[in-house]
């Protein structure tokens, strides 16, 4: 079944493409070649972790690559840089060294960012996910269409396509590829959640609808919410909804350097209270090792990391 390629939108520019071998990518890949050829650049991670069975995904690619005339970028793991890349999760360990490599993709070929392959089934997933964890209203909203992440550029072209759709379509115009069999392992909570949404295909359509309600929720949000200064009047988070003020207060963190995963409703909470309660502690430490001080009706940043 061919794919409506006008759901397949590739912004203006040139891209990475990350590639694994597996159905998602692959599908990806081709359609890419169809719509973009000239602007894509085939990008393959080797992470060494599963012995024979990854170096044959990466021959697999050299493959693809070779028939669909794309050039390719392929490295291993062991090649990477390991500066920043130490998180103890070992999905977001393989993450960061993706993102790692992507840029440097990005850097040596001057893209504009990498174009990767998350598609409607993984938005679910990860929405529920995020839910699980506890992440308040901007958990529900899922992985955005386009966005930046620590300096990378993410396009994400099949979001709203689902899985199925993607193997059919390879099945349509006789394209194979590569099975990770550590996507059955029930060791991975992402694997446990792909399992209990594939017993009900209705819950993850409803999670869906969830995540683009939260979303223009969000942006909603985001509109209202006054910018804060550096330094900025205890009073600019008074008198305004409680959504509003959190979301006010975790723009002015991350702006300020924390890091957008750790900002938490929990966090932003803390912050209001510094800025309202006159029982707060005037100095406190916030993610991303910010210090702030309430001083004179004002909050404002004695310290970041870049101080240290």
């Amino acid at each position: 079944m061919p794919l409506p390629l006008e759901q397949i939108s590739i912004p203006p520019g040139r891209y990475a493409l990350g590639i694994s071998g597996g159905a998602d990518s692959t599908a990806l890949a081709v359609l890419a070649c169809r719509t973009a050829a000239e602007r894509i650049v085939l990008a393959h991670l080797n992470h060494q972790l599963r012995g024979d069975q990854s170096d044959a995904d990466e021959q697999f690619v050299r493959e693809l690559a070779a028939t669909l005339r794309l050039p390719l970028v392929v490295s291993r793991r062991d090649e990477i840089t390991h500066d920043d890349l130490r998180p103890a999760n070992p999905s977001a360990r393989y993450r960061a060294w993706r993102h790692t490599f992507f840029k440097t993709v990005i850097a040596s070929h001057q893209l504009d960012g990498v174009l990767l392959a998350h598609h409607a089934d993984d938005q679910a997933e990860t929405i529920l996910l995020r839910l699980a964890r506890g992440g308040g209203l901007a958990s529900l909203r899922g992985m955005a269409m386009s966005t930046v992440v620590k300096g990378l550029r993410i396009v994400r072209p099949l979001l709203a396509i689902p899985a199925a759709d993607l193997r059919d379509y390879l099945r349509s115009v006789g394209q194979v590829w590569r099975e990770d069999l550590s996507n059955a392992s029930l060791d991975y909570r992402r694997n446990v959640v792909r399992m209990i949404l594939a017993g009900d295909p209705q819950l993850a359509g409803w999670l869906r609808e969830v995540g683009d309600a939260a979303r223009h929720t969000i942006a909603a949000m985001e509109r209202a919410a006054p910018r804060l200064d550096r330094r900025f009047p205890c009073e600019s988070l008074c008198n305004i909804p409680a959504p509003v003020a959190r979301c006010a207060a975790g723009r002015w963190l991350i702006e300020a350097g924390a890091p957008a995963d750790d900002v938490s409703p929990a966090v932003c909470a803390r912050l209001i209270r510094q800025a309202t309660d006159p029982e707060s502690p005037l100095r406190q430490h916030y993610p991303g090792t910010l210090l702030v001080r309430r001083r004179k009706s004002h909050l404002d940043i004695v310290q970041t990391a870049d101080d240290r």
